[in-house]
């Protein structure tokens, strides 16, 4: 997941089975990855970082300007996400032969 404030405030979240973040990271290495290590957590950051990073880029084309927080990766099958008071939710899902990731953008406007 990934924090923005400014204009508008949110979080960048990506869910995806471990099977797909090592095939991601596969993809991204050239490598077979055979198990969650520094390296898949960098690669989903990585991940995280790019989509959020076209976000800003797209919010200035409209004058709005954010500021990113650096990534951060939670693993596990028991965790807990807290949202924002009365935010917006863009949930898009992403279907690879590994299987699927879900892309969540969570904001509310700052002003």
């Amino acid at each position: 997941m990934l924090g923005f404030s400014g204009d508008i405030k949110g979080m960048l979240r990506i869910h995806c089975p471990d099977r797909v973040a090592m095939a991601i990271t596969g993809s991204l290495l050239g490598m077979e990855v055979d198990q969650i290590d520094d390296d898949v957590n960098d690669a989903i950051g990585e991940i995280a970082n790019m989509v959020a990073g076209g976000l800003k880029v797209n919010l200035a084309k409209h004058n709005k300007s954010i500021e990113l927080s650096i990534p951060t990766a939670i693993g596990g099958k028991f965790y807990t996400v807290h949202s924002l008071a009365r935010a917006e939710r863009v949930t898009i899902p992403f279907a690879m032969a590994a299987g699927q990731m879900l892309v969540e953008l969570e904001f509310v406007s700052a002003k």
